[in-house]
């Protein structure tokens, strides 16, 4: 990149894809009015919305939200939930109210079952996650070590008394209670900001303390050897004590899986040297494997806590169920981020889908810095130049005109009227057609990568006029199909995609007369992991229901989304087989019937059919939803063993001119996420202008 002067012309960046990591870019990218003055970003996006992955569409007449599956942001996502409160700040003080406060849009989830098989039946395994004091969004990996040592005693107090009982005593997670607090509250805020700072003086002297002790009596190697030696020791123990009860008390065989989790873990850790040569090093094995290898139990591997971890994020290569793989080095950061640096609540539930929580704040503040946003442009082909130095110029389809002939003047958002709040400005599930020119276009699927539109007019972005950088932040799936040059001169550029790939996904969603009670789940808001296939995880979207429009005598009280891997080729098949999506729907269509006959009474047991006990009574169904996530732009990333070292860091690409972003790269996390993608997003900026410095856990744990 040439050096910039007072002189220069605004450096032109063009990002090519409107997911999550393209939008975090251009966020980073025009950040401050200094940057703004530097770079003109300009992003093209296939179809009429933003958001990839993250994209949803309100379908009238009754104003539902169409989207890929479930979506929580986790309480450990360090830079995605600080982007967003970011964005919210914001545009918060530019006087938009059109989505409230980032707190608005949190809800917070603590409350965690695993549904698993024991003696026969299928029981429940509850969890309510101790919350915390520290603000979703606020800088840092870790917590204050007080908040660590009230959330043990938490912990503690949940095991003596039970859930509910902390339940009723612990504020959920987003924000501080609101409303005035009373003397005590005021005394213990106070008692609390005082002993802060002690706490954590003492707590980290006492660490570096013990860390200190055990390298000079035992150098740090033998200090780790002999941490492992006490950890198989104590492993031995509790499996000698727990071995007689474990096949006939329940509370004996998970205190099992407790015990045999940590310790496998910590003894893995410390016996492949991870203090030396980093989690990727592990990254070779499988995580059950892994675990296996240094001695992992078969009931530990074969857990719903594990299993649901693979399920969480539709680990099964190709979708196949006999195929689980995940990355261990990539499990156990993931997992201890997940589980030990969560702020506020473990989760949250985005209030309005991430569609309106999330994509579009982030829409919404770069329309307000002048970001130009080029809907209906289909990336086809990046082309080398001569030399094979730089991207010389990017093959583009305008898939339709637009009525008054500016490219950049599409406007994609509707307002929702609101009972006293400004309109929600949101996705529509299709294109505003009073807007586009092209009308012959009506009836085509434009934001489909397997769009039979063939009326568009292609062109090419020419480097140094259109474009001086590029930041390609589409999917890994459609780089066999859109960089075919890019593989045919770079080795890495095919390993990246035979190595580092996705799975299809699908879900269900229903409309339900009850609500969560009256369908026999009385329990607090949860993220449930189902004993079943290919449908395995619940998410409740009741939230939803205030901004969707509902005959009386169809009124709906619960909202239930459902979600899993769906089978699928290992490479999808090209653009030009425009059947494939609806052969892939007819499968989830098949799924959806199955679950609902025949998978109903262990969720829902209040719900089930008087001539069905299995299955659904028909009557509470108000309406549903299925779909398949099918093609190389849904397809939901994985972290399969080995593939890590095949991704590529921001500036890996092979060209000068071009960045890469996308939770497919190097972006420390490594996993299908909204996190990793806003990392991704990140790094690409400050590769390009050295905006953010430093990342929060970019490194490490």
């Amino acid at each position: 990149m040439p050096p910039e002067t007072a002189d220069s012309p605004k450096r032109k960046i063009a990002i090519l894809g409107a997911g999550p990591a393209g939008l975090t870019a251009a966020i980073a990218l025009t950040d401050t009015p200094e940057l703004r003055e530097k770079h003109e970003v300009t992003i093209y996006q296939m179809g009429w919305r933003a958001g990839g992955k993250f994209g949803t569409g309100r379908v009238p007449p009754h104003n539902w939200v169409n989207l890929n599956g479930t979506h929580y942001l986790f309480g450990g996502y360090a830079n995605g939930l600080a982007t967003v409160r970011h964005v919210f700040e914001e545009l918060n003080r530019l006087g938009d109210m059109s989505y409230g406060t980032f707190e608005d849009n949190l809800i917070p989830i603590n409350f965690l079952v695993f549904k698993h098989e024991w003696k026969g039946r299928i029981v429940d395994w509850r969890i309510l996650m101790p919350s915390n004091r520290v603000a979703p969004g606020s800088p840092g990996v870790w917590l204050p070590i007080i908040d660590y040592l009230q959330m043990a005693v938490k912990g503690v107090f949940s095991e003596i008394f039970g859930w509910r009982a902390l339940n009723a005593i612990q504020w959920p997670g987003a924000s501080p209670p609101k409303g005035k607090r009373g003397p005590i509250g005021r005394l213990l805020g106070r008692l609390r900001t005082w002993l802060q700072p002690v706490v954590q003086f003492i707590g980290t002297a006492i660490l570096w303390g013990l860390v200190a002790l055990g390298d000079a009596l035992f150098g740090r190697r033998g200090a780790l050897r002999s941490t492992a030696w006490w950890m198989k020791f104590w492993r031995g123990v509790w499996r000698g004590v727990l071995t007689p009860f474990k096949g006939w008390l329940l509370g004996a065989y998970r205190l099992w899986i407790m015990v045999d989790n940590v310790t496998t873990t910590i003894i893995g850790l410390v016996v492949d040297e991870v203090d030396v040569y980093g989690l990727e090093s592990i990254d070779r094995w499988d995580y059950r494997e892994w675990l296996c290898r240094h001695g992992g139990s078969e009931e530990l591997v074969n857990c719903a806590l594990v299993l649901s971890w693979y399920s969480a994020v539709a680990s099964y290569d190709r979708g196949d169920r006999s195929k689980p793989l995940l990355a261990a080095g990539v499990s156990v950061r993931a997992l201890t981020r997940a589980n030990l640096a969560y702020k506020g609540a473990f989760a949250y539930s985005p209030h309005e889908e991430v569609g309106e929580s999330v994509v579009g704040p982030m829409y919404r503040l770069l329309r307000h810095r002048g970001v130009q946003f080029k809907f209906f442009h289909r990336i086809w082909n990046l082309e080398p130049s001569a030399d094979g130095t730089t991207i010389a110029r990017v093959e583009v389809e305008r898939q339709v005109e637009l009525v008054g002939g500016d490219p950049a003047g599409y406007e994609p958002l509707i307002p929702l009227e609101r009972e006293g709040k400004p309109p929600l400005m949101a996705w529509p599930d299709s294109p505003k057609w009073e807007l586009i020119a092209t009308q012959e276009a009506r009836g085509h699927d434009l934001d489909s990568f397997y769009s039979d539109w063939k009326g568009g007019k292609r062109f090419f972005l020419e480097h140094g006029t259109d474009y001086d950088d590029l930041v390609f932040a589409m999917p890994v799936g459609v780089v066999p199909f859109h960089c075919r040059d890019l593989l045919d001169a770079h080795p890495s550029w095919r390993a990246l995609t035979e190595h580092v790939r996705g799975t299809e996904t699908q879900s269900l969603r229903l409309w339900l007369t009850p609500d969560l009670a009256g369908l026999g789940f009385p329990y607090p808001l949860p993220i449930v992991s189902l004993q079943t296939w290919p449908l395995t995880t619940w998410e409740d979207n009741s939230n939803l229901l205030p901004n969707e429009r509902w005959p009386a005598e169809k009124q709906p009280h619960s909202i239930a989304s459902i979600y899993g891997p769906l089978l699928c080729p290992q490479f999808p098949p090209g653009p030009d087989d425009a059947e494939y999506p609806k052969r892939q729907n007819e499968v989830a269509a098949e799924h959806a019937k199955r679950f609902l006959e025949t998978d109903i009474a262990n969720l829902w047991p209040k719900a089930t059919s008087p001539t069905n006990p299995n299955g659904i009574d028909e009557v509470l169904v108000v309406d549903r939803m299925w779909r398949s996530n099918a093609g190389p732009i849904e397809r939901y990333t994985l972290a399969l063993p080995g593939a890590t070292r095949h991704r590529f860091a921001a500036d890996e690409s092979s060209y000068s001119n071009l960045i890469v972003a996308g939770d497919w790269t190097r972006n420390g996390s490594y996993i299908g996420t909204a996190d990793g993608a806003v990392m991704s997003g990140l790094m690409a900026s400050r590769r390009l202008c050295g905006h953010p410095r430093a990342l929060i856990g970019e490194k490490g744990y």
